[in-house]
């Protein structure tokens, strides 16, 4: 889309201007004013120069602080991924573990249950062979 400009002071019909050079900004990125002519750069204060120049060595020390706790956060990340993905595997271990335990005990009490019912067979086998039942019903021991 074209836009037409029909300002008199434009300098042809049909073209659009250059839009305004944006504010000059500091290293930080805040404003800055415009300076008032070139001679005035030669009567800047020293105290605002030396406050400048600290102000741009504690954005520079900041800058750094801050790109070593984001790098410090990083590896403690990565570490604490890592260490989540181990603990996840040795859990997954102790699982199977685990299940492998609890049917070594189910087949053991199936066993025991076997050899409990096999002793009280055996038993009753013995006390009914030991007894003789009589024509009137009645068991004697013999």
């Amino acid at each position: 889309m074209r836009i037409f400009v029909t300002d008199a002071n434009a300098a042809a019909p049909g073209v659009i201007p250059k839009p305004a050079p944006a504010p000059a900004r500091g290293a930080a990125g805040a404003k800055r004013p415009p300076a008032e002519s070139a001679d005035n750069s030669d009567d800047e204060d020293p105290a605002t120069d030396e406050k400048r120049r600290r102000n741009s060595a504690a954005s520079a020390r900041f800058r750094l602080k801050k790109k070593l706790k984001e790098q410090t956060l990083e590896q403690n990340a990565r570490i604490l991924t890592e260490r989540a993905e181990f603990l996840s595997k040795r859990v997954k271990v102790l699982e199977a573990e685990v299940a492998y335990l609890r049917e070594l005990l189910i087949i053991r009490r199936d066993r025991d249950r076997e050899e409990e019912l096999s002793t009280a067979a055996n038993k009753l086998r013995a006390v009914s062979e030991s007894m003789i039942a009589s024509p009137d019903g009645q068991k004697y021991n013999l």
